[in-house]
């Protein structure tokens, strides 16, 4: 983990090999888009498509999908921000 000083004097803790994998998925039920957030340290797409995911849909229904069934997959650089000695406002 790294420390970073901000402006203002924050100090954030940073973990920079972290990625976001958005999968997007339709709604067996309603046809609905139903969207899947999953962080993890890995940007290999395949590790995420080859599982399943419980996918809920607000229409409520819910069931399991495999990533490979997903209408779009797409990762993004992601960084977990905690921020700590927060200078009053």
């Amino acid at each position: 983990m790294n420390d970073v000083q901000i402006a203002g004097g924050s100090r954030v803790q940073t973990e920079p090999n972290d990625f976001v994998h958005v999968l997007l998925f339709r709604c067996m039920n309603c046809g609905l888009p139903v969207v899947q957030a999953l962080t993890t340290d890995s940007k290999n797409l395949e590790e995420i498509d080859l599982n399943f995911h419980n996918i809920v849909c607000r229409c409520g229904w819910s069931g399991q999908a495999s990533g490979l069934e997903a209408k779009r997959h797409w990762i993004e650089s992601w960084s977990k921000s905690l921020s700590r000695n927060r200078q009053p406002d």
